[in-house]
């Protein structure tokens, strides 16, 4: 991974190295719980604070990406007066869906401070090389365009019937 450039000094904000000996991170955060069992939460450099709170998009990813009508997602951090930063999700649809139902889905399944702002849908997805999604691209298409890139659709509060 290091020769290939996927592992970089960069991708943790402020090191200068990743290494720790023989071992080699990648800025992955998680915790032990009582059992001892290893639960991930995400990449620290992807990591932002929201009313005070640490949030990982990948878990609010992960939560959209379970609804059926989403192929993929990505959630960038977004300046916010009020908050310091706030969630903004940037969606492929495999059919369409409605703010309303996929909020009332968030609200089920995360707190309150995680759910997505806003919401985008964008049909021409972003891939790394690899295959997976490429939030960099994501992220700097939302830094340009702060109210939403032409080419990206709002979400719809309620579907035209």
């Amino acid at each position: 991974m290091v020769f290939t450039d996927y592992v970089t000094p960069s991708l943790v904000r402020g090191a200068t190295t990743l290494r720790d000996g023989e071992w080699l991170s990648v800025g992955d955060m998680g915790h032990l719980d009582a059992d001892g069992l290893l639960h991930l939460l995400g990449r620290q450099q992807r990591m932002f604070v929201v009313q005070g709170k640490n949030l990982f998009p990948e878990e609010v990813e992960q939560v959209l990406a379970d609804y059926p009508s989403v192929a993929a997602a990505s959630v960038q951090a977004v300046p916010d007066g009020v908050r310091g930063m706030h969630a903004v999700a940037v969606l492929e649809l495999v059919q369409p869906i409605d703010r309303a139902t996929l909020a009332d889905w968030c609200r089920a399944r995360l707190e309150p401070y995680k759910a997505p702002r806003r919401v985008y849908v964008c049909a021409d997805w972003p891939r790394t090389t690899g295959g997976k999604t490429d939030h960099a691209a994501l992220a700097r298409c939302l830094a340009a365009n702060p109210e939403g890139p032409v080419h990206w659709q709002a979400l719809p509060w309620r579907l035209s019937s």
